[in-house]
């Protein structure tokens, strides 16, 4: 059975599965979907947050989790994700079009929205709500994200971005 938003996260930083992986003073990514070996699993990037001048770095690791046997599925040290303009040395001012309140509110949405869409992710037809669905949840996801930090999660599950534009 597969967890709960919630789940997913506390799994991650959980010292048996991601925590190890998560070195004092980094942050996650949202959850991205992704598959492995046929499963669906829940993809992570990590990174450095510096909120007192509101930049990040390109992000270090890559982690997987199977959310129906809470395992780690991969990670890997990547050093900075192969995007052309990570500068691996170099903190990024983060950039968006939207304000800090819509992006928190896009926060409130996703997690029940990225539950919503792991349930028909990767199948090949969709119902019209089913599409309807994954475009709020495009939506949300593009407010949530800042613009320059969208290419590391198109990197992090280039399957499901290929998908959901193919569907959305």
């Amino acid at each position: 059975m597969d967890m709960a938003y919630e789940d997913i996260i506390n799994t991650l930083v959980s010292e048996e599965v991601g925590g190890k992986y998560l070195p004092e003073g980094t942050s996650h990514s949202y959850p991205v979907i992704g598959i492995e070996e046929g499963v669906l699993v829940d993809c992570f990037f990590v990174y450095r947050y510096i909120p007192i001048r509101n930049e990040f770095t390109p992000p270090t690791q890559k982690i997987a989790i199977n959310s129906c046997d809470k395992k780690n599925v991969y990670y890997e040290n990547i050093g900075v994700i192969n995007v052309e303009s990570a500068d691996s040395q170099a903190a990024i001012k983060i950039v968006s079009d939207y304000s800090k309140e819509e992006r928190w509110l896009a926060s409130k949405k996703y997690a029940n929205l990225y539950m919503k869409v792991k349930t028909f992710a990767y199948h090949s037809q969709l119902s019209i709500e089913q599409q309807k669905t994954l475009c709020e949840y495009l939506k949300v996801f593009n407010v949530l994200v800042p613009k320059n930090q969208k290419a590391y999660y198109v990197e992090l599950s280039p399957s499901f971005f290929e998908w959901t534009s193919k569907h959305s």
